[in-house]
């Protein structure tokens, strides 16, 4: 597995397009002026470090799926299962929380919020190892698009777009979070995780009497 691109993306001389954007959605707001500046480089930078999060934790999750490509969680001592699922629970966890909160923020200010934006892929119930697996290479790379958009509209390269171009790339981006697919693998790592701490907990007493 390469290591994350996560792009780290620094303001440049341009602003970009979702800054117009951003100051009449705070004027709406009330703000003004420097109080309104302010509110635009904040919204910008969380918009940047929720999209950052969730991308560092989908490629973790990406890493921990190896481990059930190369065997099966079965075959680890039980303490390390427990531990793996407590990580899998931790970074499921994070990815979803990061992408409900990016798809909070997107949908207040998206100018208009087409019925017809692309929908985010079924996610069928996740019930298997090898279906986790699959389900997390496919979120890191859900991710990992959506990521780059994101760093289009509010990173600067994205400054030469017009409105209308905008918006559909709000909206696409909308459209494309893949919420459900991360609450499904939240789902299953939480069953992981009680499956792992009662393995640990079998292993652990297990020990003690032989002690």
């Amino acid at each position: 597995m390469p290591a994350p691109t996560t792009r780290m993306y620094q303001a440049n001389t341009a602003e970009p397009t979702v800054t117009e954007l951003l100051r009449r959605h705070f004027e709406s707001n009330g703000l003004v002026g420097s109080a309104r500046d302010a509110a635009v480089l904040s919204f910008s930078a969380d918009v940047l470090r929720h999209a950052r999060r969730a991308l560092q934790s989908a490629y973790a999750l990406d890493r921990l799926g190896s481990v059930l490509r190369e065997g099966s969680t079965n075959a680890l001592h039980p303490v390390s299962r427990r531990e793996w699922a407590e990580m899998v629970n931790l970074h499921t966890g994070t990815v979803r929380d990061e992408l409900q909160a990016l798809r909070s923020q997107l949908q207040a200010i998206s100018p208009t919020q087409s019925t017809n934006s692309a929908p985010e892929n079924s996610s069928p119930d996740i019930s298997s190892p090898a279906q986790f697996t699959v389900s997390a290479k496919q979120l890191r790379e859900s991710v990992q698009a959506m990521n780059t958009q994101v760093g289009e509209i509010f990173a600067g390269v994205s400054s030469e777009k017009d409105p209308a171009e905008l918006s559909a790339m709000l909206n696409t981006t909308l459209g494309a979070l893949p919420v459900r697919r991360a609450a499904e693998l939240s789902r299953f790592a939480a069953i992981l995780l009680s499956e792992g701490r009662h393995r640990g907990d079998e292993a652990t007493q297990t020990s003690s009497a032989r002690q």
